[in-house]
Parts: structure tokens; C-alpha cells; sequence
């Protein structure tokens, strides 16, 4: 038997809590590298323009599993642009 339980999130806690009646010892939740900090405005002008990004814009990393809850028919209608697989 494990000496300890650990989620990376409240919800897989909760979940854990519901199908197997224990409770986490602790949530750990993962951070991001200092990596992927803020950016200055030269920077960000750098990469619109290599990109070609003129205006708004939303970035989504990762897979499109249903589980992730992203469906990209929504975000065209949010910001009112197609969206394309890539």
C-alpha cells in the first residue's frame, strides 16, 4: 500500500476522493519553467511579426482530446475567425 497520495489538481483529488473514498495528503500542483515567463512588448513585436499575427490571437498547447474540453467550432465563433488544424 502506498505511504502517501498526491494529485496534481483539486479536481483529480476530488475524484479520487469520489471513486476511492480517500483523500489526497497533498495537491502538487505543476509550474511552468521560468521559461515561459511574461515577455517584454519588443519581444512579443518580434514574434507577431515572424508570425504574421496582426491583432488577437489565442494559442492552445497541447492535444484536442475530447477530455481537454476544446472544440475549436467554439473559439471560431468566440472571436469570429476560422480556426484550422495544425
Amino acid at each position: 500500500m502506498a505511504s502517501g497520495s498526491f494529485s496534481v489538481s483539486d479536481d483529480v483529488a476530488g475524484q479520487a476522493l469520489n471513486y476511492y473514498g480517500r483523500e489526497m495528503d497533498a495537491v502538487i500542483k505543476p509550474a511552468a519553467d521560468s521559461f515561459f515567463s511574461r515577455r517584454t512588448d519588443t519581444e512579443m513585436e518580434k514574434v507577431r511579426k515572424k508570425y504574421e499575427i496582426d491583432g488577437r490571437y489565442g494559442l492552445i498547447v497541447g492535444t484536442l482530446e475530447p477530455r481537454k474540453n476544446v472544440r475549436l467550432g467554439n473559439l471560431s465563433r468566440f472571436s469570429g475567425a476560422s480556426c484550422d488544424r495544425h
